[in-house]
């Protein structure tokens, strides 16, 4: 939660250094990069049912999509997405891990601060919208189109 407090007040510092100026353009004050950047994990998945999967490939606990899935695998990049559908990061897929019936394939890497919501983008296939107040608690799922 501090991680999130603290994302927030860099943002409303941004936001007031933008606003206002002190003479020709320039602004008021001047904050430092580390401040109004601050960085944010998004953590997500791509998640493919029992049908879809080939189990304890090439190892125990490892499985591969098949059929007309069979471009997801490890490796994959992710796009992650902002508000207004800005690419603001990339990620990739891990390996694929048996959960249950289903196999699961990883990603997590970090976001500038201040995108509003955040979505995933694999292939053709994109997450939900996630609150940023919500991605220390929230996983971008991406599943199937269609």
């Amino acid at each position: 939660m501090k991680r999130i407090s603290t994302a927030a007040v860099a943002v409303a510092v941004s936001l007031l250094a933008a606003c206002g100026t002190g003479g020709e353009g320039a602004p008021v004050s001047s904050p430092s990069p580390t401040a109004t950047h601050a960085d944010l994990t998004v953590t997500g998945a791509v998640a493919l049912g029992s049908g879809a999967v080939i189990h304890g490939l090439p190892e125990e606990g490892q499985c591969r999509a098949h059929s007309q899935y069979s471009d997801i695998k490890g490796g994959l990049q992710v796009s992650i997405l902002d508000a207004t559908g800005t690419v603001v990061a990339v990620a990739e897929l891990d390996e694929g891990k048996t959960t249950g019936a289903d196999c699961v394939w990883w990603f997590t890497t970090t976001v500038p601060a201040g995108g509003r919501f955040y979505s995933a983008e694999v292939l053709d296939w994109e997450s939900d919208k996630v609150a940023e107040a919500d991605l220390a608690t929230d996983v971008l799922q991406v599943l199937p189109a269609g």
